[in-house]
């Protein structure tokens, strides 16, 4: 994002020294693009595939994670690793203007989803109700406000981004060269980024999360039954974890950024602050490869919703090519039907039961 003022630095350094860094940096965003696109797929495959009856608000928010997550990684991890290992741009003004829109987009979106899941959380946990809900129009509703207001704050990035020639190559950069005022106006948007899409967000999960695990404890000792208890301690586990790897995720992006603003034209582009920044952006592209994760180690519904859908896909409906070969056909009548009963098991269990 401010490939420029690093740009500038490294005209006057040896740009073959940085060929090893280059390729580390190619390599590492390719494999996490890799990693997730394939969980946050799964995610959203498995989600859709749910009968309606099977999905509350709680499924809702974390298909429109993953989706926010998705775009976040396919706009994020391979126009960054272009930019950080050729450090200039080739994909003209109006990719330039709209990889910075989908990028803050997509962040805030998956932040402020983040969000809306410990308040629906919230909600579920007091009413102390494994079906007492808002409902799905809530959590459709919810989902529509959360693109609004990400998109509208990061509009700003489809007006002051732009590319700009380097000196008198053939090269250009994309920055945010627009501002009227780069002293006063950057920095003010900076703050106000970190502080809508991280110190907001994340004391509300903090205080949200403190109030939950205080009613979620107390409510274990007065009775309630054995697998609502267990449900809401699992699914409290798992947001859990994820506001924590956001937390971590996010912190040095934010450091950085509030460090720009602060120091302004002051801030020293060096070496250093530079391999700081690759660092940031590689923990945010990991931050959206973690929720699939966290969510097959800690849901054994969606572990047996991914197990169902990869036994599909590797052994799909078919006739008999081969009649002689009857072991095969009764094997493949085994596995089927302990397919049929796997799926009847799940089928109508929300992804994320609470």
């Amino acid at each position: 994002m401010d490939a420029f003022n690093h740009t500038k630095q490294l005209e006057e350094t040896e740009f073959d020294n940085l060929t090893i860094r280059q390729w580390i940096i190619a390599v590492t965003f390719a494999i996490l693009m890799i990693v997730g696109l394939l969980g946050n797929t799964l995610v959203i495959i498995i989600a859709c595939k749910k009968p309606v009856a099977a999905r509350n608000s709680t499924s809702i928010f974390i298909l429109n994670l993953s989706i926010a997550d998705l775009l976040f990684l396919l706009f994020c991890a391979p126009f960054t690793a272009s930019v950080l290992t050729m450090n200039f741009w080739v994909f003209g003004r109006f990719i330039c203007k709209m990889w910075n829109f989908v990028i803050f987009s997509s962040m805030l979106a998956s932040i402020y989803s983040l969000v809306v899941l410990s308040l629906d959380r919230y909600f579920k946990t007091s009413f102390r109700s494994p079906t007492n809900s808002l409902g799905n129009r809530w959590g459709v509703f919810a989902v529509i406000i959360i693109w609004i207001i990400a998109a509208g704050f990061a509009s700003p990035c489809l007006v002051v981004y732009d590319i700009r020639q380097i000196g008198n190559t053939s090269k250009y950069v994309c920055y945010d060269s627009l501002w009227k005022d780069q002293l006063r106006q950057k920095p003010r948007y900076l703050l106000f980024l970190s502080v809508v899409g991280y110190g907001v967000p994340l004391t509300l999960l903090i205080l949200t999360y403190a109030s939950i695990v205080k009613i979620t404890w107390k409510a274990s000792r007065m009775g309630l039954d054995n697998s609502v208890r267990k449900s809401r301690i699992q699914v409290t586990i798992i947001i859990s974890v994820m506001v924590l790897a956001f937390g971590l995720s996010w912190l040095p992006h934010n450091v950085f950024n509030i460090w720009v603003a602060i120091a302004k034209d002051k801030f020293p582009w060096t070496d250093a602050t530079f391999r700081f920044k690759i660092a940031s952006w590689c923990l945010m592209s990991l931050h959206s490869c973690l929720n699939p994760l966290v969510y097959f180690c800690m849901s054994r519904v969606f572990r047996q919703a991914a197990k169902t859908m990869i036994l599909e896909c590797r052994h799909p409906p078919q006739t008999r090519r081969f009649k002689t070969q009857k072991p095969n056909v009764v094997l493949r009548q085994r596995y089927r039907r302990s397919l049929s009963h796997l799926s009847a098991r799940y089928k109508h269990r929300p992804l994320f039961y609470i």
